[in-house]
């Protein structure tokens, strides 16, 4: 076991949050509106081999920033992206963050993922936002 694995855990929780709608956001079909970013869909997006992949991918590129280590920081951090119509991730943001480094993390992991399976809606691929929100824990914590 290395000892970065052993100092800390990542605990993974993926969930989908239900967000206000705008006008770019909708969460019902509209075949004439194709640059719509859905919150919810028929079929969400997966990440390629689904929550046990995912989890494995951020256990191996995910990695506790020194300075939040040192000031014994942990928390939970929701970064958010759109995972595209092709399943390419982008506009990757933070919506929730707990700093000292850590959310710079997040959005350098995310952006590090391959493509996902997209989010299907009416028959049709469509761009969905997605939140992952992600624990940081020291051990023993």
């Amino acid at each position: 076991m290395s000892i970065m694995k052993y100092i800390y855990t990542v605990i993974l929780f993926i969930s989908t949050f239900t967000y206000s709608f705008s006008q770019n956001e909708t969460s019902t079909f509209s075949p004439s509106d194709t640059d719509s970013i859905y919150v919810t869909v028929e079929r969400m997006p997966e990440f390629p081999g689904g929550i046990p992949k995912i989890g494995e991918f951020l256990q191996n590129n995910l990695r506790y920033p020194k300075a939040a280590r040192k000031a014994n920081i942990t928390g939970k951090v929701f970064g958010t992206f759109i995972v595209g119509e092709d399943g390419t991730i982008r506009d990757v943001a933070i919506t929730q963050g707990i700093g000292y480094g850590c959310d710079e993390e997040v959005m350098r992991v995310i952006s590090l993922m391959p493509k996902w399976i997209p989010g299907v809606q009416g028959g049709k691929a469509v761009a969905v936002r997605y939140v992952l929100p992600i624990t940081f824990s020291l051990k023993g914590k």
